[in-house]
């Protein structure tokens, strides 16, 4: 697998559509920051981000196909979503880093990993290469630029949000990352439906405090197994799964699956069916009936 040395970190090469992308962990990473800590500026900024352009967000096969390509561990098997950062959306996401770090790892980035592609291709005539330079120069700019409008638009509504998001960050440092999953994506994992086809989330939070898991907090907290973080509205909290929890939860439940998995059949004929046919089944798990399709 190819790489590349910033700042004497590897960072391995990853493309989309043939280009070059980074993930959030790779820029909190380099640029040395608390691990969340880009994710939670994108998303607090998303509506400034173009969707192809800024950034491309892989689900489903896609997303597989992609985890694929690169080595195993890479991108978490248990991640059911993924974003992947352009140079243009990398560097609206860096701008409000201005620190000695910050400016070297960008030339980094952009000159020895994001733009390297047209080094390669430039052509040898020495006119056309002095040609070539230039119009790489202008596309840059005219990149800078837009990310500089952009960047503005988001600083003003970071500052608008300043205080809230200090009020919530001195409760506890509490961030998702690419790690972390919902119990839905934990039921999907196991094929565990409901009678609707929904994956059964209300299955797996019973498990999880069943086992002990602190689910039902409501308010902002984390340990090595979950995550509750604020609801975007601020008028709730949201449980993620940490990889540790999500382990404990599939271990317990291969365990005992077979000792509370349950049937209800039909004790005659009838319109609904014939007397022997299962006419129910589920898990039963803290007393309470799940029913499965």
């Amino acid at each position: 697998m190819d790489k590349v040395l910033i700042n004497q970190k590897e960072l391995i090469i990853k493309k989309i559509e043939n280009e070059r992308v980074v993930t959030f962990s790779d820029v909190d990473r380099l640029h040395e920051r608390t691990e969340g800590t880009a994710g939670r500026n994108f998303r607090e900024n998303k509506k400034h981000f173009i969707s192809g352009q800024d950034y491309f967000e892989l689900t489903g096969e896609g997303l597989d196909e992609f985890r694929r390509s690169l080595p195993a561990g890479v991108i978490s098997k248990y991640a059911s979503q993924l974003i992947l950062i352009t140079e243009s959306g990398y560097l609206m996401l860096v701008k409000s880093l201005t620190d000695d770090l910050a400016w070297q790892i960008q030339r980094q980035l952009v000159n020895n990993y994001f733009r390297v592609k047209e080094i390669v291709q430039a052509p040898k005539n020495q006119f056309d290469m002095l040609r070539a330079m230039v119009d790489s120069m202008e596309e840059m700019n005219n990149k800078i630029n837009r990310a500089e409008q952009s960047a503005s638009l988001a600083l003003q509504e970071v500052s608008a949000t300043a205080e809230e998001v200090k009020r919530i960050s001195s409760k506890v440092d509490t961030v998702v990352t690419n790690e972390d999953v919902i119990a839905s994506d934990i039921a999907r994992l196991l094929n565990l439906r409901s009678e609707s086809g929904l994956a059964h989330s209300n299955l797996i939070g019973s498990i999880a405090s069943k086992i002990g898991l602190k689910t039902h907090y409501k308010h902002s907290y984390q340990d090595d197994y979950i995550k509750v973080v604020p609801d975007e509205d601020g008028k709730g909290h949201r449980t993620y799964y940490r990889p540790a929890g999500v382990d404990k939860i599939l271990e317990w439940f291969n365990d005992n699956k077979e000792v509370i998995y349950y049937e209800n059949k039909y004790k005659r004929d009838c319109k609904s069916g014939k007397k022997g046919d299962i006419k129910e089944r589920g898990y039963v798990v803290n007393g309470v009936h799940y029913k499965v399709s």
